[in-house]
């Protein structure tokens, strides 16, 4: 998600998702793309008040945690109301609302990657909006309620019967969606689900007289895409500058066209991503392998949209820390002492499918010898050596360079080294001298 919307949600999450809770989002828009969201909330008042006692207990509190519930109603705007037989408290956060002149301007607030596909004309979230991490991190930042030390169990038991409550109301009335339509008002839709559940969408399409073709709405494109319009009169980029009608786009890149007529307005909102992954060292250079690897080596993963995967030889191998800016470092760690020997394969990929490869060859065995050991001979020896691998890169005895199967027989001390191309060496020394020769012994006479 965007950081703007995380901010957002901070801002009206902080003292509201524990026992049964709901967080109402609530969007208009209109067809000339302005609207709001405003956001309401309601907290089960008995289930806090339990977790307060909870979990202050080690702190010596049996008492006071109504005290810290009634400073909510008093300092926060919270009133208290009973809905099906239960306690609530509940706070309307219209002062918090965004609003917004057009469709444009929402983006602009919410940041692309917000998880909301929105037109005048379509609303969708096309992943899950409240996963347990970004709750547990929305929470941190709340006085009286710490999950760092939770365990899973807790987390369900304070979380979940906490649910999120979606609407949207258009200008026209709603075709197609998988939400409730309002009997009374066939242009609003509305969703209800816990927070600890998986969305796999949400959406709601009403009618316009301006259609799209040729791209997705709120989706990043590959490939290049040309834009097709009818029922509109003039179309234009976000800045102003015309487009015109089967516009091919194909540089990377963000792109919001607004499409206007006499009565309405739509906004068209897709990017372009077809750069792959850029792979770079510490001090940001561009990996290249060169010969064989040796040395351990961390690969730091550069994409603008994001990193899906990254595979050595078929296994993967992705990692990722969190920095202080909230910011994620992808990265892999090329560890030659662990892997086989021979070639290898490093495949890093986008979210959007673009590739990058990187290709390395690691032999840490070092060359064998035969006809030869460390020790003393009386005979000639024939030298052998070779290296599966790598191959031999050069061999020398006592100084002077050989070939392999070099026969030896003047005595003498001999220092055999053979190297292979990945420069792992083999070092043999052996002594050739003068075989003896046994006397034979006289008989003794009777």
């Amino acid at each position: 998600m965007g950081k703007r919307w995380m901010v957002f949600l901070s801002a009206f999450l902080l003292m509201v998702l524990t026992g049964c809770t709901t967080v109402g989002l609530d969007f208009t828009v209109s067809k000339t793309g302005g609207g709001v969201l405003s956001v309401t909330e309601k907290l089960d008042k008995a289930a806090y008040i339990q977790y307060l006692l909870d979990t202050y207990v080690d702190f010596g509190m049996d008492s006071g945690a109504e005290d810290m519930v009634n400073d909510l109603i008093e300092e926060d705007g919270y009133t208290e109301e009973m809905i099906d037989g239960k306690s609530y408290l509940v706070r309307d956060l219209s002062e918090n609302s965004i609003e917004f002149d057009s469709i444009a301007g929402f983006y602009a607030q919410m940041g692309f990657d917000s998880g909301y596909e929105l037109t005048e004309t379509s609303f969708c979230i096309n992943r899950n909006l409240l996963t347990q991490e970004m709750i547990e991190k929305t929470l941190d930042a709340n006085d009286y309620f710490d999950t760092s030390n939770m365990t899973e169990e807790e987390m369900k038991k304070y979380l979940g019967n906490s649910y999120l409550e979606i609407s949207v109301t258009f200008d026209s009335p709603i075709e197609d969606t998988n939400g409730t339509v309002d009997a009374g008002n066939p242009n609003r839709a509305s969703w209800s689900y816990t927070m600890t559940s998986e969305v796999d969408k949400l959406y709601a399409f009403c009618s316009s007289t301006i259609s799209v073709s040729g791209v997705t709405q709120g989706t990043v494109s590959k490939d290049s895409v040309t834009l097709h319009f009818e029922g509109a009169e003039s179309a234009q980029m976000q800045d102003g500058q015309p487009v015109e009608n089967d516009t091919v786009f194909s540089v990377d890149g963000t792109y919001c066209i607004i499409l206007k007529n006499a009565e309405e307005q739509k906004t068209v909102y897709f990017a372009i991503d077809r750069t792959a992954p850029v792979l770079v060292d510490k001090a940001e250079e561009k990996v290249a392998f060169k010969g064989y690897q040796k040395q351990k080596q961390v690969i730091y993963l550069k994409d603008d949209g994001g990193i899906l995967s990254a595979e050595l030889d078929g296994k993967s191998v992705l990692e990722c820390d969190l920095l202080d800016n909230e910011d994620f470092v992808y990265y892999v760690t090329i560890s030659p002492a662990v892997l086989a020997d021979g070639k290898h394969l490093l495949l890093v990929k986008d979210i959007y499918g673009n590739q990058e490869t990187i290709t390395f060859k690691t032999d840490r065995t070092a060359p064998v010898v035969k006809g030869v050991k460390n020790k003393i001979y009386q005979k000639a020896v024939k030298v052998k050596f070779s290296d599966a691998f790598s191959g031999v890169k050069k061999a020398v005895l006592n100084g002077k360079k050989i070939t392999s199967g070099t026969k030896v027989k003047e005595k003498g001390k001999y220092t055999l080294k053979v190297w292979d191309k990945a420069g792992n060496k083999t070092i043999v020394k052996f002594k050739i001298k003068e075989k003896k020769v046994k006397k034979k012994t006289k008989a003794k006479k009777k």
